[in-house]
């Protein structure tokens, strides 16, 4: 008889720990897997030559172009990125008013995240990147300055795609 009853703990046990299991990956899947699978699926939100929605604090005809970076700081091409970002911050401070550098974070996220991140960017907090077309990070959005999208690019940024970023913003204070 003790042999059932601890036969029957054990099938317990081990059921209940299959089920922590799978809640902790719900879990944990929604915060960090939907960002990859979005990432993977293609962004089907933004469209080159289509006006992009306004940015908190930003007013797209003071600036040739502006460029926005959407960011989550547990996205691990965001972390890695972080240096690319910091040198374009570096070329918008060097080109007076012609170019505007913003990161958008989502609103929960706190200074001191942002900051651990490695994230040394002008920012403004959006509630819901979905409202600008965004469904992966990081993506890094080209706007001129009446508004519309120049070019954007999903996920990290390869040697090409910063070439081609870099091209069109010196394009854009050249105009």
């Amino acid at each position: 008889m003790l042999r059932y009853l601890s036969r029957g703990l054990e099938i317990g046990a081990s059921t209940s720990a299959v089920i922590i299991c799978i809640l902790l990956l719900f879990s944990f899947g929604r915060q960090y897997i939907a960002p990859i699978i979005a990432l993977r699926s293609g962004d089907k939100g933004l469209e080159a030559g289509a006006m992009f929605p306004k940015l908190p604090t930003i007013t797209y005809g003071e600036h040739h172009v502006t460029v926005a970076i959407f960011l989550n700081t547990r996205c691990i091409a965001c972390r890695q990125s972080a240096a690319d970002y910091a040198a374009l911050g570096e070329l918008a401070s060097n080109t007076g008013n012609g170019m505007v550098l913003v990161c958008a974070v989502f609103g929960g996220e706190s200074d001191i995240a942002i900051a651990d991140a490695g994230f040394r960017l002008p920012m403004v907090q959006v509630r819901d990147f979905r409202e600008y077309g965004i469904s992966g990070t990081p993506t890094v959005v080209a706007i001129d300055s009446t508004g519309k999208v120049r070019d954007f690019w999903i996920g990290k940024l390869s040697e090409g795609a910063k070439a081609n970023l870099m091209r069109l913003i010196k394009e854009a204070l050249n105009a």
